[in-house]
């Protein structure tokens, strides 16, 4: 119940079952339990999406001395260690964020299939780090490879492929690069038309940006 209020931005909800979980845990199973790794790692998401990073920093650090204790490379383990990254990404702590963020992805790949969604995220947390940093070409990079790997593996209609593309387009037009960001769309236009039905939203969505974008260039364009 606690992620599902957490999904729901219902923090105070969300914080009371993660806190009852995390003490029952701690009655009934030892100190270094992974379950216990998990209740800690959980209230650390909870602060992380609050914006309250150091606390964040702190229970996933603790979440992680436990999970070290017992396993080696996993899932869980690179989860943490993404969430730590983040948090340092968001204090503006970009060498320990960087640090962290090509552990896991170094992590990621025995672990995963080499197009995964998970992978694809790991390089949108690179891309924005780049961002942060005003350093956009290596920014477009990772977006890009975010957006590729997620048009593999997740279904057409996922929003994350909407956000994918907007982020490029975005970062184009940081770097005044209009002419490429229109391009790009058109692009995806086509390729959207051939493979997608006609009522799709990711067509709507490429659409309004390239009116947009040309609207910005002359007040007078029609898209045709």
């Amino acid at each position: 119940m606690g992620n599902v209020h957490l999904s729901e931005n219902e923090f105070h909800l969300a914080l009371d079952y993660f806190m009852r979980g995390y003490n029952l845990r701690r009655e009934r199973l030892p100190p270094d339990h992974l379950h216990i790794a998990q209740s800690i790692h959980n209230i650390g998401v909870l602060h992380k999406k609050t914006g309250d990073y150091d606390r964040a920093l702190d229970y996933f650090k603790q979440s992680l001395e436990i999970k070290e204790k017992h396993i080696d490379d996993d899932l869980s383990k690179a989860t943490t260690l993404e969430n730590i990254g983040g948090a340092y990404r968001q204090k503006k702590g970009y060498d320990l964020a960087s640090k962290y963020l090509t552990e896991v992805h170094e992590m990621y790949k025995p672990l995963l299939p080499q197009q995964h969604p998970t992978i694809a995220r790991c390089f949108g947390e690179i891309g924005a780090l780049y961002e942060d940093q005003l350093d956009y070409n290596h920014t477009l990079d990772y977006y890009r490879r975010q957006y590729e790997m997620d048009e593999k593996t997740l279904p057409s209609e996922h929003q994350h492929l909407t956000r994918d593309m907007h982020n490029i387009v975005r970062i184009y037009k940081k770097k005044d690069e209009h002419d490429t960001a229109s391009q790009f769309c058109k692009q995806k236009l086509a390729e959207q038309r051939n493979n997608l039905p006609q009522s799709h939203p990711r067509i709507d969505h490429t659409l309004r940006s390239l009116v947009d974008m040309f609207s910005e260039k002359d007040s007078n364009f029609t898209l045709k």
